[in-house]
């Protein structure tokens, strides 16, 4: 059986769990009080309201999909002592090699910058990139050129704001605060992959309707956001570049983010667990039914070391 942990607010969740047929058990962060979870060194067990169960008897896989997403109401020191429990029950299953999916510690392994310089291997990349603080003066690799500013984390403001890809002057920019910068690429075209166990699923969508620089902002704005995207072919060579920067980066999941010009494609980021539901929002386009596969094959593609 499957142990899924989420939120009871995550769409995805409700439309895989929809067509699964195969034993799951869904695990649901923010309604933690419904369930009985009872963890000891050697075995555990989980009963849900409805009296189902899912022990380390009879569990066999386990997949991460954004259970902290959701904000739960008690002392801080209580919230932390359940997010513990989580990880136990997570790295029970990463021990034994059993997970599906990335670990949700992937990016803390291995950052952005990091895997562009991977990807820089198998992809065209954006010129320059920069991260850091107090920042000097004159930067010389960004003379005479448009730089973006994006986010690392994508994790809110304490207002509700969020940083999307923008165009900035960098001698306006307060150069104490932490800035990620890149050159900026002029681009006809977002595409984005996702990878599920050995099929790539790629969209395209025009940059022609953007009134900034980031897609993602149009998510909020858009009644139906994901007519936006088109299936995509993948060329021979790109899905040979593909498999290579995967095989790099130890991953059968996630989603990588491209530019695409008339040169072709532009690597600019790789997501260990970014969201795909709307890509296949009618459940048409293969995606979902390839999800739902990979999802309940008992036998996890990542295979992690048993210690």
């Amino acid at each position: 059986m499957l142990l899924f942990i989420t939120t009871s607010s995550d769409v995805t969740a409700d439309i895989l769990f929809e067509k699964f047929t195969a034993p799951a058990f869904r695990l649901n962060f923010d309604l933690w009080r419904d369930y009985s979870v009872v963890i000891r060194p050697h075995e555990w067990e989980i009963t849900n309201p409805a009296g189902l169960q899912i022990s380390s008897a009879n569990a066999t896989h386990c997949f991460w999909w954004k259970p902290f997403s959701a904000k739960i109401e008690g002392d801080a020191s209580v919230v932390a002592e359940i997010k513990y429990v989580f990880r136990e029950l997570y790295n029970w299953f990463f021990r034994r090699g059993l997970i599906v999916g990335n670990s949700p510690d992937f990016h803390n392994r291995l950052g952005k910058l990091q895997i562009l310089e991977i990807a820089e291997r198998f992809f065209r990349t954006p010129t320059r990139s920069l991260a850091g603080w107090n920042l000097p003066a004159q930067v010389a690799q960004f003379d005479g050129q448009e730089i973006v500013a994006k986010s690392f984390s994508s994790e809110f403001t304490n207002d509700g704001r969020a940083l999307y890809t923008s165009l900035v002057d960098y001698q306006r920019l307060d150069r104490s605060f932490p800035w990620f910068l890149q050159t900026k690429i002029d681009a006809r075209d977002d595409v984005t992959v996702v990878v599920c166990a050995d099929e790539f699923f790629a969209y395209t969508r025009s940059r022609q309707d953007l009134q900034g620089l980031d897609w993602r902002r149009r998510i909020g704005e858009d009644e139906h956001p994901e007519d936006a995207w088109w299936r995509r072919p993948l060329s021979a060579v790109e899905q040979q570049s593909l498999r290579g920067l995967c095989r790099q980066l130890n991953t059968k999941w996630g989603r990588f983010d491209f530019l695409e010009d008339k040169d072709g494609l532009i690597f600019l980021e790789f997501n260990a667990n970014g969201q795909w539901a709307f890509l296949d929002a009618y459940g048409t386009d293969g995606l979902t039914h390839a999800v739902i596969a990979y999802l309940s094959n008992d036998v996890p593609t990542y295979r992690a070391p048993v210690v």
